[in-house]
């Protein structure tokens, strides 16, 4: 009996002893469940960045495929992505280094350059076949890279033909000597495979037929004081020079030349200065 009596006293005691821990292990359960999500907080939200703008890499990777496109004329982040397919202009015509446009004109070609032979392309076509009417061509006085002082690409004039084909810069004359023509027509772009130069067409003008790259170092600023002087001084009815600022030199030079119609010892020059560039650099910017 007695041994029953003091079972029962060491039951009850230890079952005080439980009640009174009890508070304790209920709030060690709940700072664990505490700790457990705020840890799981913690890791979303360093996943997401913490909020200051930067991302893990599995992020920044299910961006970039979300946003980007492979499709020419479209960029991605610090990538240019020319519009012109340089790889397929070469397979059709394998000395092309650059590609022409004048928005809102017939001005859309390739721009060739012979690696031997200057005056190659002025009687063969852009594949190298024998044409008349020519290419669009630079020569080797010119880098490829239009960064020269001055850049200058040849086309023929034909003389109002306009064979969808060969039309290249026959209009010039007649439609860059109206000077509402020019300000709405004053944009020139030039794509090479890793960039895009724009220029403004400054001046359209009669000149005379020298070769102007020969033996000429535009690098020097006198040299190419006197040509832009020599620009502004021209006199002809077929002449006209845009509003605003007079080129100065301090940016590229593209010079388009061509025929001048009705005399064969005169050239028509439509002359440009650079106004912006794209690149992989500054589109990351």
């Amino acid at each position: 009996m007695e041994k029953e009596k003091k079972s029962r006293t060491s039951s009850s005691a230890k079952k005080a002893e439980i009640k009174k821990k009890l508070p304790m292990i209920a709030m060690i359960a709940v700072g664990v469940v505490l700790l457990a999500v705020i840890i799981t907080v913690c890791t979303v939200f360093s996943r997401r960045g913490g909020g200051d703008g930067t991302e893990t890499t599995a992020d920044t990777a299910s961006l970039a495929e979300s946003t980007a496109s492979d499709s020419p004329g479209q960029t991605r982040l610090g990538e240019y992505v020319s519009p012109q397919d340089f790889d397929e202009l070469k397979k059709e015509y394998p000395d092309t280094v650059a590609y022409i446009e004048i928005p809102d004109t017939t001005v859309s070609y390739p721009v060739v350059k012979h690696p031997t032979y200057d005056e190659f392309y002025l009687m063969h076509y852009f594949d190298g076949t024998y044409n008349p009417a020519g290419s669009i061509y630079i020569e080797s006085y010119n880098k490829s890279d239009f960064t020269d002082p001055v850049t200058v690409i040849y086309g023929h004039n034909m003389n109002g033909n306009t064979n969808s084909k060969t039309p290249y810069f026959s209009f010039f004359q007649k439609s860059y000597c109206d000077s509402e023509y020019m300000k709405s027509h004053d944009k020139i772009k030039i794509y090479l495979p890793d960039r895009e130069i724009e220029y403004r067409i400054a001046a359209a003008v009669e000149f005379d037929d020298r070769h102007l790259m020969y033996e000429t170092d535009y690098t020097n600023k006198a040299t190419l004081d006197a040509l832009i002087s020599e620009i502004y001084a021209s006199n002809s009815s077929y002449n006209c020079f845009a509003d605003g600022e007079r080129i100065k030199g301090d940016k590229p030079i593209l010079i388009l030349s061509t025929c001048y119609m009705w005399d064969d010892s005169a050239r028509y020059l439509i002359v440009a200065e650079q106004t912006d560039v794209k690149t992989a650099e500054t589109l990351a910017q």
